[in-house]
């Protein structure tokens, strides 16, 4: 579908969100208008009056359910499409119940599928002025003959040649008919649609004429309201029915039938208008499948599945013995498949998962695509709770089995699996929402748990679930302040970065960590994933930033940290997230840390992984450069582990690379060199040496691996074997005893 260029109001504080779908829409030569939150949304709203408006939920001072009731008192004629996360399902529900057009999830993984929404509700609102349009200038028309109808019935005797000269300025079919049910007459509208031509009309009966649908509706009139026409009481009726005009065609009409008087007011006969809703309806069944059906698949889509969902959880609080099962399933590592193939072939394979799907569901199962690769099933017409869990798993063994032969696109073949979480719905449910919350837990098990793998939701996952928001909470209130987070547990581990020839220390990696007062040590795999899923990542970058560089200024002030005249400042070196490196302030927060700790830029270095470089190559390597501006050495993070490593060294402006320790720890296995492992650590060397990059080698266990590293021309390395992560105190203490010789000697190994 195609519309004229149009004016969109995007409002969404996320830049990038706004930025990326400001550049598609300009693509397709519409005008784009910006706003980063709610305010400015509404001045803009105001001033420039938008053909149709872009609106996420989730922003700072005003939120999008209000400023969506705003809009519709403001002019409910343009369409509002929401645009937001995946976690706030009321809000959705709640969002088209205020009149959005549209609700679409992010991340938006192809941008012509909102595209697709775009066009849809701008035609949506054409076809809904046109038809205002049409029913204000059918009842201004209706109205004005119908005063010249009053007029001229005092100054005319001949009512009926006046009525056909009246009713055939109509532009909708009208006949009229006496007592009797015999046609006095008609418009040439409804000589048209009854297919009459030049044939006199007077004497006729209905049968005659009308099309079976509406003969049928003027039978029900006769015999319920028709005895009003013969006794002179009132009676008048709407209908809407559908016309059969032909083997495949037909016409919607709104039928009005009603009396019609004399100039005594008698009643005379009964008067049908027909009105084409025709283009109406099939505006409001578009409006319907925009609203409920997936586009991508033509599945039922989130929103329809939760009406459904609501409906089953109703029936079953009302019903005893009905319930039911809802299975949530998720396509595993489907992300891997469009990151390397392509969001087309990500879509075509999405079509064919689901015509899959679609071809294995029986009629007490509904199917939907709930958003992005996931999936819901809704399993009726069960007994009991453990029939439901019976007859989920029935189900899920059945739509794994779908996933066995592999799915065939442009002579390419591609194996899928699929992960599938269970709910078995009691009374217990208060909600759809809550059903869902433990399919999506019980689902995340299954993936967790094994690829392709089912799990039903039992208590323990909702147990766990509740302490892992438990600790979330508990890390968000931690790091609001430096001082809650240190007096909450979170610290700063360091691992000496040595040189390989002496043990000298050269610098710090800076490590998080969370010693729990109850929970005790909790990974960092387990909290710094939770940060940055809820965006506390920033905090506690923050928090580690500070605390390692005012460490290491203390370090120096107490004089542990001497350097040789031939040697570098000793470093601390920080890791940075993906997040954080696409902060257009994160350069400006490292300038007031190393202001505020009093250190030089050469005391600091900070590292990233080349997952971090891929998110956004043009935003991180616009941040990147402000750091290196400072004079602060960029580290990359497991070199070797990733997609386009070389590409990156020349993209990034990196001055260290650290080799990863898979590669170190299969230099001496069962006491022999691995000579495909010793291939891979030479030709890094040599890389780093012919780009003027120092080298760490990661992961040093042992010495033989020391010494092999040493001999191939590595200078730098950290490692167990030279000391395992170390909190704050026990670094000082070797300081003071030892200085920086971090020999395995010193260490007393």
């Amino acid at each position: 579908m195609s519309t004229e260029p149009a004016t969109l109001l995007l409002i969404d504080d996320d830049v990038h969100v706004r930025r990326s779908m400001r550049a598609y829409f300009e693509d397709m030569e519409h005008e784009v208008l910006e706003a980063e939150n709610g305010k400015q949304g509404l001045k803009l709203f105001q001033e420039n009056e938008p053909d149709i408006v872009l609106l996420d939920l989730r922003m700072p001072e005003m939120g999008g359910l209000q400023l969506l009731s705003m809009f519709r008192e403001m002019n409910p004629a343009i369409p509002v499409i929401i645009v937001s996360g995946t976690g706030v399902m009321q809000d959705a529900i709640s969002a088209l119940r205020l009149g959005a057009s549209d609700f679409v999830t992010k991340p938006i993984i192809d941008l012509s599928l909102l595209g697709h929404c775009v066009d849809h509700a701008l035609e949506g609102a054409r076809l809904r002025r046109e038809n205002k349009l049409y029913r204000e200038e059918l009842e201004r028309l209706v109205e004005e003959r119908t005063v010249e109808l009053e007029e001229v019935h005092a100054r005319l005797k001949d009512h009926t040649a006046f009525l056909e000269t009246l009713l055939d300025s109509l532009p909708t079919p009208v006949y009229y008919r006496d007592r009797e049910g015999s046609f006095l007459g008609c418009n040439q509208r409804f000589r048209e649609f009854a297919g009459l031509g030049d044939k006199d009309i007077v004497g006729m009966k209905s049968e005659e004429l009308m099309p079976r649908e509406l003969l049928s509706i003027v039978r029900r009139y006769d015999e319920q309201e028709g005895a009003g026409i013969g006794n002179g009481t009132e009676g008048r009726c709407s209908y809407d029915i559908n016309v059969q005009r032909g083997d495949d065609e037909s016409m919607d009409l709104h039928v009005t039938l009603g009396p019609f008087h004399d100039a005594q007011g008698v009643i005379q006969g009964a008067v049908g208008v027909l009105f084409d809703m025709t283009e109406q309806k099939r505006a409001e069944r578009l409006l319907e499948k925009q609203a409920f059906e997936d586009p991508l698949t033509g599945l039922a889509n989130r929103a329809l599945f939760m009406n459904r969902l609501e409906s089953a959880c109703r029936k079953m609080h009302r019903e005893e013995g009905y319930s039911f099962s809802v299975l949530f399933l998720d396509i595993d590592r489907f992300k891997v498949v469009v990151d390397s193939q392509g969001h087309y072939v990500g879509d075509q394979l999405l079509k064919q998962i689901a015509e899959r799907l679609h071809g294995c569901v029986r009629s007490s199962e509904s199917l939907a695509r709930f958003g992005g690769d996931e999936f819901a099933i809704l399993v009726e017409k069960t007994r009991d709770e453990e029939a439901s869990a019976r007859d989920g798993l029935r189900v899920a063994r059945r739509l794994l089995r779908e996933f066995r032969e592999p799915f065939r696109l442009e002579e390419h073949e591609y194996y899928l699996n699929a992960s599938v979480g269970i709910v078995a719905a009691t009374a217990e449910y208060a909600s759809a929402e809550d059903i869902m919350r433990d399919a999506d837990i019980a689902m995340y098990r299954a993936k967790h748990d094994s690829h392709g793998h089912v799990r039903v939701y039992d208590q323990a996952m909702h147990n766990e679930a509740r302490q892992v928001l438990t600790l979330e909470t508990e890390m968000r209130r931690a790091l609001t302040t430096e001082k809650n987070a240190r007096e909450m547990g979170f610290t700063v581990y360091y691992q000496p970065i040595v040189r390989i020839s002496d043990g000298l220390l050269t610098g710090f990696e800076a490590l998080a960590r969370w010693i729990h007062k109850e929970s005790g040590f909790i990974g960092p795999d387990v909290f710094i994933a939770m940060a940055e899923e809820t965006g506390a990542i920033h905090d506690l970058g923050r928090f580690i930033l500070h605390q390692s560089l005012r460490d290491l200024a203390g370090w120096i002030d107490l004089g542990c940290c001497q350097d040789a005249p031939e040697e570098r400042d000793i470093f601390v070196s920080v890791n940075i997230s993906g997040k954080q490196a696409m902060r257009t302030l994160f350069p400006g927060e490292v300038s007031g840390a190393l202001s505020t700790s009093g250190l030089k830029p050469t005391n600091l270095k900070l590292e990233v992984t080349e997952s971090v470089l891929m998110e956004d190559m043009t935003t991180v390597g616009v941040i990147l450069s402000g750091i290196k501006a400072l004079g602060i050495d960029l580290c990359l993070d497991d070199f070797g582990t990733g997609y386009s490593s070389l590409a990156h060294l020349h993209r990034f402006p990196m001055d260290v690379i650290k080799i990863d320790r898979a590669f170190v720890s299969r230099l001496s296995s069962n006491g022999s060199v691995d000579m495909r492992a010793k291939s891979m650590v030479d030709a890094i060397l040599a890389m780093g040496k012919s780009l003027g990059l120092s080298v760490v080698a990661e992961g040093i266990e042992n010495i033989k691996q020391a010494r092999i590293l040493s001999k191939m021309g590595c200078h730098f390395a950290q490692g167990y074997y030279y000391a395992k992560p170390l909190p704050a105190t026990e670094v000082l203490a070797h300081l003071q005893q030892h200085g920086r010789d971090w020999s395995p000697k010193a260490m007393g190994k």
